[in-house]
């Protein structure tokens, strides 16, 4: 035989609890005992030597055949124990091995009921096995054959579970502890009839720890079901278990090596040592029944702590907690839910919780209810619950799927967030309503603004003309009178025209889309300030533009913008000889860049300051100083759809000021402005 030099893998036991991986690493470490000792053997018997094939010497050597089964039972049980992540076939060669045990042991056993002539133990070194004993050749012993038929079915059947959750696997290895118990304990009393059956080949004692230890594993292998879900459990009495039943057999065989070994040694009588047993047996039976009941008694006391705390929680939470059973009734409600709803905690619980729902909701909650039966968790799950006084409570559930015919629910009054909600969306279909509305105007007045720049113009261009071509036609029949009138009507008709072009202007500084980048308004400034010098070159006006002014926004705006401060601020210079017009920057209290354009020109009365952004408003006259009126609306427009705002100071014969500030600038402007 040889061992294999493959690096052993330890199972993956990290997704399960400490407890359950202790039982399986048991059953790990046996399977790999078990291989252990049957290579041990199997190169014992190889190479003829003593030490290995029997323990000590004297007792009895391990038959070949028993030592193939103890390797093909630990490969076996070593392949139950690995996670179930690793490949199918894994499992089936581990029932397969098994059941190949469990038809060795039967054929031997067979051949000690029936008397048949075929020696499968006894093929393996046989004339080693013949002089092995003294009296018989070396045989499987019968007691070792029908273990490994219990172990073997038992590894057959490992994953194997019936309907009622009984595992047959675990009572086959019962069955197969117990032979090798009986074994072990006749060796440690010395009492052959125990270990070894009249006339046939008793089992070996490294056999029987062998088997000890593979149908413990064989047991311990699945702790999540069958009889090890209560020893495996966490509940007091798996505890109590865990920790009752090896103490019991250990002291129960320490009393019954003192028996035995004070009769043999003559200590006392049979009968006395029957009754020393008994008495002994009493005492530490009532001792271990007294720890169990003090063990229960502090478990007990601590679920009541438990209970108590676990009530507290259901009592104070501000949560509408329920638990309800398969049958479609409130079980328990907390005092929460009664306060939201307003019935009592047995009104709840009298009737089906399916006739608090709203009927327009039962369809709903009804499907949640399937899902939840499925298998499936409801979260968020919204409907509504009538109220004591009429009234309907809209409540948000969070459940989980029924454990042991109980449903647990969370719930909340989302009553105020849906009327929230209800409010938000006529809210919303009002601003739908008017954004149509508005749409609709904004239709409207670009079918205007189509209109007054076609319709409109044509007349103004008849009465311009006409009345240009009646002053060539009669000039000489026209007095000084009549030319002035039709001077008035041209001039008039141009300045019908100049308005319609501003109006224009204006309704289109809402339409236009906007970009936003980095303008440096200095620059635009100063050419703007070139322009007007071209145009009235007799003006000799002072400027003074501050550079490196710099903000976000859309360049084609603050051009209108800049020309329509500016040019007003030229316009209403034209009177002062000594004429100035000032652009600079300041930072207000929160960092924000306000720009201001100056002049000492005729300046306003502070008391109409409020009409000066107004469209068509004119504190002055048309003869004093020409103008349509839409320049500063226009200037109010633009900053606004910036997201700034503007304001002015000024006074009579004193110049005026204007400042606006944009909602945004750029960083580079801002540390420009700093450094200056």
């Amino acid at each position: 035989m040889a061992v294999s030099s493959e690096k052993i893998i330890m199972p993956d036991i990290g997704s399960q609890n400490w407890l359950h991986a202790r039982f399986i690493r048991f059953a790990w470490s046996a399977g790999w005992f078990a291989i252990l000792m049957g290579v041990t053997v199997g190169i014992g018997w190889m190479g003829d030597i003593e030490s290995l094939k029997r323990v000590l010497p004297g007792f009895v050597s391990m038959n070949p055949m028993t030592a193939i089964c103890t390797l093909l039972s630990g490969i076996s049980l070593v392949l139950h124990c690995l996670p179930e992540t690793r490949p199918a076939p894994r499992n089936f060669v581990a029932r397969w091995i098994g059941a190949l045990v469990a038809i060795i042991g039967l054929l031997i056993l067979c051949r000690y009921v029936f008397g048949w002539s075929f020696k499968l133990d006894q093929v393996l070194f046989a004339e080693q096995l013949h002089g092995d004993l003294p009296d018989v050749p070396n045989r499987m012993a019968p007691n070792t054959a029908m273990a490994f038929v219990l172990l073997g079915s038992g590894l057959f059947l490992c994953d194997w579970t019936t309907r009622s959750g009984i595992r047959p696997a675990e009572h086959l290895g019962v069955g197969c502890w117990l032979l090798s118990l009986v074994a072990l304990a006749g060796y440690l009393y010395q009492v052959q009839w125990l270990y070894g059956i009249t006339r046939h080949v008793p089992m070996a004692i490294h056999t029987a720890v062998t088997l000890h230890l593979l149908s413990l594993g064989l047991i311990f292998v699945r702790p999540r079901v069958g009889v090890m879900t209560i020893i495996a459990g966490d509940s007091p009495g798996s505890v109590l278990a865990r920790r009752l039943f090896p103490m019991m057999l250990f002291v129960f065989i320490i009393l019954g090596c003192v028996q035995i070994f004070g009769q043999r040694f003559k200590l006392h009588s049979a009968d006395a040592g029957v009754a020393l047993f008994t008495v002994a047996a009493i005492a530490t039976a009532g001792g271990l029944i007294l720890w169990c009941a003090r063990f229960l008694h502090q478990a007990d006391l601590a679920r009541q702590v438990l209970e108590k705390e676990r009530e507290r929680f259901f009592t104070l939470s501000r949560d509408m907690l329920a638990i309800a059973g398969t049958d479609g009734l409130f079980k328990r409600v907390n005092p929460s839910f009664c306060r939201v709803l307003g019935f009592s905690a047995e009104e709840l619980t009298s009737r089906p919780f399916i006739d608090f729902v709203h009927p327009d909701d039962v369809a709903a909650t009804m499907q949640e209810v399937e899902r939840l039966n499925f298998g499936l968790p409801s979260v968020h799950f919204e409907n509504r619950y009538r109220s004591a006084d009429g009234s309907w409570k809209w409540l948000s559930w969070s459940t989980e799927p029924p454990e042991e015919e109980w449903l647990y629910a969370v719930a909340r009054d989302v009553t105020e967030r849906k009327q929230s909600e209800a409010a938000i969306t006529r809210l919303n279909e009002d601003l739908m309503q008017q954004t149509v509305r508005l749409e609709m105007v904004n239709d409207e007045l670009e079918a205007f603004s189509y209109s007054v720049s076609h319709d409109l113009r044509a007349p103004l261009r008849g009465i311009s003309g006409f009345a240009q071509a009646l002053e060539e036609h009669s000039a000489e029949a026209l007095d000084e009178t009549g030319r002035s009138y039709l001077l008035r009507i041209r001039n008039a008709a141009a300045r019908m025209g100049e308005l319609i072009d501003d109006l224009l202007k204006l309704s289109k500084l809402t339409r236009t889309p906007m970009k936003s980048e980095t303008v440096d308004l200095s620059e635009i400034a100063e050419s703007l300030v070139a322009g007007y010098r071209v145009d009235e070159p007799h003006r000799a006006v002072k400027t003074e533009i501050s550079a490196g002014i710099r903000v976000l926004g859309d360049p084609a705006l603050l051009r209108v913008l800049m020309d329509n401060l500016l040019g007003n601020a030229w316009k209403f210079t034209s009177k002062n000889p000594n004429a100035r017009i000032e652009v600079s920057s300041t930072l207000g209290k929160r960092g924000e860049l306000i720009c201001h354009v100056r002049d000492n020109g005729v300046g306003y009365d502070p008391r109409y300051a409020h009409k000066l952004f107004g469209a068509f408003q004119r504190l002055h006259s048309q003869t004093e100083f020409p103008g349509t009126g839409i320049g500063l609306a226009t200037v109010q427009r633009i900053v606004s759809r910036h997201g700034g705002e503007v304001w002015t100071e000024g006074a009579i014969n004193r110049g005026a000021t204007f400042s606006f500030m944009l909602g945004t600038r750029s960083t580079d402007e801002k540390q420009d402005h700093s450094a200056r």
